[in-house]
């Protein structure tokens, strides 16, 4: 029998007995489907291991196991594998063994999969992941695997990455269930990391929490970018399990195929269609749901059952499973299990926004409720009330004034040879202090017309881009650069029109008054950053121009408990 072929009959029968022994025959039977010959071997290997069972005989399937064991070179322990230092053998699975072992170049330590010989020996397949993986080896993320070397030694093919420790997701599930911060924050960094492999079109096709690891200072490591189309055969057609723990199915293309775990696939991917992007959108989907409800959206007792469910089913809402579990949260879930692709997020990119605004919000909404949000209260037993109260209205004229800005004086102290009597000035002195003043006038003159003339050049550039800003209603951004441009360019025509557009003026009162105001921006900036809260001054605060959109205000007094809310001038 050719290799290819024993390799598939094993990968079925090695799935096979993961099952009940009641329930392989059933999966045996609809993973070969109408493959005759597949079923015939593999059904007799499994008559052969039953009997083994039975009567204690060395099963047929100890050849197979033969012909499998000797594709993947075992690598010793202490010993040198090129130049590394085998330290041991850390993982095991149907692309090979991993070991932890020394760079003794670099001494650092190093992951080492050894790539089986079935895929070492087909060159089109080795041509095909030597490209991915090089491209995945250009990703620079901190959320990403660094791939350090693809490489051969000693006629074996290996990969060295990162060598990462922690646990998996997978792992971490089976200890515990996570709560709704923790899957939170654990989504939104897949869906950075992808959205950066995305960008360099590289689609993973496997995310799964298997995949996924987490070092102890929280950070995740997306595994096997790029390696999943290792599992390809040289022609199409045919249905594989992997033997990774989850079963997992392939469906195959030419002249590339689709693959990943059943659980975890999209609609188009369990179907053999083309993938894209949102393949790994869908993924990153159920892996959050898995995450906040402790159970899959899709299951079944059998790959085909849970394939059917896929195609088939809507998931339960996550608010089922999980009184933690947000009504938003389960919007960006029901939208990322989207069966129709283009219904779904269209990018990683999309998701990692929601998901990254969804937690911003939580954070608020936490940091309010640590706060009294309507009234300003004695902390030292009285039982002094105190109301605060703040309006928002747009500005209905621009009534800015601009002060310009002044040279400062400029003092030069004289050598010895000039002198100041107090009682008696010499006429020559006079006349030298006299010139030294007028040069130096003129040159702080000369500078500032330089300086502000370069700044107003500046500033009339920006002019187009804050009505743009503006039209697309980024009222925040197009405010920052139109109070920046009003620097050095007083009354504008343009701006004075934007200006009850993108601002309103904000008024907030207490009593007793002196409280401070702070105010913190609910939206992130350009870099997708929080700023800090700012300090605006103390009460009563009336008419202060600020940027239009929505806020959180705190009103602080010593001896009376703090004061959050949020307020919000949007159109």
């Amino acid at each position: 029998m050719a290799e290819a072929k024993w390799q598939k009959v094993r990968e079925i029968f090695d799935s096979a007995l993961r099952h009940k022994p009641e329930a392989r025959r059933r999966f045996v039977k609809e993973v070969c489907g109408d493959d005759k010959t597949l079923l015939a071997e593999v059904e007799s290997l499994l008559s052969s291991h039953d009997s083994a069972e039975r009567f204690m005989e060395t099963p047929a399937v100890a050849e197979v196991a033969h012909m499998i064991e000797i594709e993947t070179k075992k690598l010793e322990t202490g010993k040198r594998f090129g130049h590394y230092q085998i330290i041991e053998q850390i993982g095991e699975g149907g692309m090979g063994e991993v070991y932890l072992a020394k760079d003794t170049r670099l001494e650092r330590k190093t992951a080492i999969k050894i790539l089986p010989g079935s895929v070492a020996q087909d060159e089109e397949r080795m041509r095909r992941f030597v490209r991915e993986a090089k491209s995945a080896s250009a990703l620079n993320h901190p959320n990403i695997i660094t791939i350090y070397e693809v490489g051969e030694t000693d006629d074996t093919h290996f990969i060295a990455t990162e060598y990462i420790e922690g646990d998996t997701l997978r792992e971490r599930l089976k200890r515990s269930p996570f709560n709704f911060k923790s899957a939170l924050e654990i989504a939104i960094q897949v869906a950075s990391a992808l959205d950066a492999a995305h960008r360099t079109g590289i689609v993973h096709r496997d995310i799964k929490p298997e995949n996924v690891m987490i070092r102890p200072d929280g950070v995740v490591k997306i595994l096997d970018f790029g390696i999943a189309k290792l599992s390809e055969p040289a022609v199409a057609g045919g249905l594989s399990v992997n033997d990774s723990k989850a079963a997992t199915m392939k469906a195959y293309t030419s002249p590339g195929m689709i693959i990943g775990t059943a659980a975890y696939m999209s609609p188009e991917q369990a179907r053999g269609l083309a993938v894209d992007a949102r393949t790994d959108v869908w993924s990153l989907g159920v892996v959050l749901y898995e995450m906040a409800a402790g159970r899959l959206p899709f299951e079944g007792q059998t790959s085909s059952d849970v394939i059917s469910s896929i195609l088939q089913k809507e998931p339960p809402a996550l608010t089922l499973f999980s009184d933690e579990a947000d009504a938003r949260l389960d919007e960006i879930v029901t939208k990322a299990l989207t069966k129709d692709k283009e219904e779904r997020y269209q990018s990683a990119k999309d998701l990692f926004i929601d998901l990254k605004r969804l937690k911003h919000h939580l954070d608020v909404e936490a940091e309010i409720e640590r706060t009294n949000p309507t009234e300003l209260r004695s902390t030292q037993g009285g039982a002094r009330s105190a109301g605060i109260s703040h309006s928002i209205s747009p500005l209905v004229s621009l009534g800015v004034e601009i002060t310009g800005n002044q040279t400062a004086n400029q003092t030069m102290v004289a050598d010895g040879r000039i002198t100041i009597d107090s009682k008696q000035e010499k006429s020559g002195s006079k006349r030298i202090v006299a010139i030294v003043t007028a040069a130096v006038l003129l040159a702080s003159i000369a500078t500032w017309f330089i300086w502000n003339s370069r700044n107003l050049s500046w500033a009339r550039n920006q002019v187009p881009q804050i009505e743009a800003l503006s039209s697309n209603g980024d009222y925040l951004a197009a405010y920052d650069l139109a109070a920046e441009t009003q620097k050095y360019l007083t009354n504008d025509p343009t701006i004075t029109r934007l200006m009850p557009t993108i601002s309103d003026t904000l008024t907030v009162t207490s009593e007793p008054p002196g409280a401070l105001v702070y105010l913190k921006r609910f939206s992130p900036d350009a870099a997708g950053n929080f700023p800090p809260r700012q300090l605006l001054g103390t009460t009563p605060i009336r008419d202060l121009r600020i940027a239009r959109g929505q806020y959180l205000l705190y009103v602080e007094k010593d001896g009376f408990a703090k004061t959050a809310q949020t307020i919000s001038g949007t159109l």
